[in-house]
């Protein structure tokens, strides 16, 4: 075994030096061609515990979590891109501008703005910039506010089959966000604390790495933090992970996220990673979605976050509770003096109001429930609550 694992390193190192493939093919260097099978075999055979991409850096396996098919693949073949849209173009905005790290002129040339807030969307697994929520959320948002949207695109590294590939290139896009995050800074002033980064499912846990490369980020929304808020955060290998693998509140000066498919089997992550979690519906089996929509609960957090914007007469207001069967049982504790805090966009991102929250909401759109009506919402999604609720999460 031994003798076949050399071979076939030697051979990939030697494929190394051919200089007669041609670009797009199997064997070029930019799309899984040799480097790559390099760096897999060099990592399967023991022997790399650490690579590293010119200005980039270094990443290792050092964490448990980074060991799953280490390594990841190099930014050539990602291939991460940042488009700019802004009003310039005018309604319905779908005119954007390229802009690459280190292209100063380009920058310059463009409608950037760094006196205005800055929003970075980044898509998940299986998604590219071109999908629709995220279409909708861009536009959403220049409707509604005079600010700079950057929509950042990793299709290469998000389409993976194996799931486990794509968490791995999380970090390289991560890293690749916070040097442009850099750029921004030392090429236009852009104040950290303006920028909002916003993910969902992989997406959310790029923007958490993207903030611990680069710290003072003001929010990022799981949908995340400079601020950060996180979109339903993936929990396939990140459920129970310690911090250095996930998104957390330490990423961002502060982080919110929403919770819409925390059940054993769901897609998304159930315990509390942000200054503010927010558990629609129980975070699990959403009103409206089907036994066979496999992931219309997870795509519900993205849809509630756009509403948000759209609709602020309604403020998607979050109850204190440490669990559904305490909700349930009347046990949550009030707010206080001040308002419960609203879920989405236009939370507010002080402090003073932290932890878990739940709220419930309409089985279609406008999606938005009023908190008089959250009692009789339970009852008719979940039934008595003197009965034994419905199998979902702890959301400990």
């Amino acid at each position: 075994m031994l003798v076949l694992r050399l071979t076939v390193f030697v051979i990939l190192t030697m494929s190394l030096s051919v200089d007669f493939v041609h670009a797009g093919s199997w064997f070029s260097v930019g799309e899984w061609g040799p480097r790559h099978w390099f760096r897999e075999v060099c990592a399967w055979l023991g022997w790399c515990n650490e690579i590293c991409f010119d200005d980039l850096g270094c990443f290792t396996d050092e964490l448990e979590c980074h060991k799953n098919f280490f390594p990841p693949m190099g930014p050539e073949e990602i291939v991460t891109s940042f488009t700019l849209f802004t009003r310039k173009h005018g309604y319905p905005y779908d005119v954007g501008e390229p802009l690459k790290r280190l292209n100063t002129s380009q920058l310059h040339r463009s409608s950037f703005r760094a006196n205005k807030k800055t929003v970075f969307i980044i898509h998940g697994w299986g998604e590219d910039r071109n999908k629709d929520w995220v279409q909708e959320l861009k536009k959403a948002i220049l409707e509604r506010e005079k600010t700079n949207v950057i929509l950042v695109d990793w299709q290469e590294g998000a389409d993976e089959l194996n799931y486990w590939k794509s968490v791995q290139n999380i970090r390289v896009v991560g890293r690749e966000m916070a040097m442009f995050i850099g750029f921004l800074y030392d090429y236009t002033g852009v104040d950290p604390s303006q920028i909002h980064l916003i993910g969902h499912s992989l997406g959310s846990h790029v923007a958490g790495y993207a903030g611990q490369d680069f710290p003072g980020i003001g929010r990022i929304t799981d949908l995340l933090r400079f601020l950060h808020l996180a979109l339903d955060a993936a929990g396939p290998s990140f459920e129970g992970t310690e911090e250095g693998c996930r998104l957390d509140k330490s990423d961002a000066m502060f982080v919110d996220a929403v919770h819409t498919d925390s059940a054993a089997n769901g897609a998304g992550i159930s315990q509390t990673i942000g200054h503010r979690d927010f558990y629609p519906n129980g975070g699990y089996s959403q009103p409206g979605c089907r036994w066979w929509q496999f992931i219309c609960d997870h795509a519900r957090a993205v849809y509630y976050y756009i509403e948000s914007i759209h609709n602020r007469n309604c403020g998607f207001r979050g109850v204190p509770c440490e669990s559904e069967d305490a909700f349930a049982k009347n046990l949550c504790s009030d707010c206080g003096n001040s308002t419960c805090p609203r879920m989405g966009y236009f939370s507010n991102t002080n402090h003073d109001s932290s932890g878990k929250f739940y709220l419930y909401t309409e089985s279609t759109f406008p999606y938005c429930a009023k908190r008089r009506r959250y009692s009789r919402l339970y009852r008719k999604w979940r039934g008595n609550p003197s009965k034994k609720p419905r199998k979902g999460i702890d959301a400990s």
